[in-house]
């Protein structure tokens, strides 16, 4: 104020009956043509509301920060101590002779046992995965080569894609590497690549096409099947949600999707999709 620049400040002021509210006082310098300063002009502005609802503000994000901290620390928790009574459920299956068990009501018990204890074993070490996920933002990113990661990916599967007698077509020029962590990419990768098999159509041949592309400061990628495509006016809301299914699969778990978006996100990027029914799906991994 002293060099005759605007002066800001907030203020409480109170009422006779000990209420309060919120001010923002302006102090402008009014300059005269020979470049003096002959008085101040104050302005105040009531600015109680948007007090109220920064206060408000913070103490829910400070509610949302402890209670995803409480939700956090539970499931660690949970999902640990689960594991040794789990390893030993899951040893006492193991040790199961079902041929040995004559065939009735006690051979049927058995046979769910050992199916429960397999699909708890499958949860909690999901769970566990997902907690690393989470836990773990912005974790051992290096330069990947996308040919490369695909190609290695491509591999693991090779027999499927023999046997569907799929076509990949794929065209990284625009964005040949990218800064990842390269087991998230691989999983990602795995993932859109197993259920573009699993979900293929049965009315023509499967074709993937997976392609990068530089827009602007983004760098995408772009992963597309002709499959049986996903209805989203339907499952939109819920396409990347925790256990979801959206076909009739025998070794569908809901988890993929999920996961795969859950570590775009901690690597700072995203990962969405286009679908038509019948037609196919675009998954568009930005990084």
């Amino acid at each position: 104020m002293a060099e005759g620049q605007v002066g800001e400040a907030e203020l409480v002021i109170y009422r006779k009956d000990r209420s309060y509210f919120w001010v923002q006082l302006l102090l402008i310098p009014m300059i005269d043509s020979k470049g003096q300063l002959t008085h101040w002009i104050s302005m105040f502005r009531d600015i109680t509301a948007r007090k109220n609802y920064e206060q408000e503000r913070e103490v829910l994000i400070a509610e949302l920060t402890r209670n995803n901290a409480d939700l956090k620390q539970f499931t660690f928790i949970t999902s640990h101590n689960l594991r040794a009574p789990l390893a030993n459920l899951t040893g006492i299956a193991n040790l199961i002779n079902l041929d040995a068990v004559p065939e009735g009501r006690n051979k049927i018990l058995i046979q769910k046992f050992i199916e429960s204890t397999a699909q708890m074993n499958t949860i909690i070490n999901d769970l566990l995965e997902v907690l690393v996920i989470k836990n773990n933002p912005e974790e051992n990113k290096e330069e990947v080569n996308l040919q490369e990661a695909l190609e290695k990916v491509v591999l693991s599967v090779e027999n499927s894609l023999m046997a569907t007698h799929a076509e990949l077509v794929t065209d990284f020029s625009q964005v040949p590497t990218v800064y990842f962590n390269a087991g998230y990419l691989h999983s990602i990768l795995l993932n859109l690549l197993t259920n573009a098999v699993k979900y293929r159509s049965p009315n023509r041949p499967l074709r993937i096409e997976v392609k990068t592309v530089q827009e602007g400061n983004r760098q995408v990628l772009y992963f597309s099947d002709n499959g049986l495509g996903i209805d989203l006016n339907r499952y939109g809301e819920r396409i990347f949600g925790l256990y979801q299914r959206f076909h009739h699969h025998k070794d569908s778990k809901g988890m993929g999707l999920y996961i795969a978006h859950s570590q775009a996100k901690a690597m700072g990027g995203n990962l969405s999709v286009t679908s038509e029914v019948d037609k196919g799906a675009t998954f568009i991994l930005e990084f």
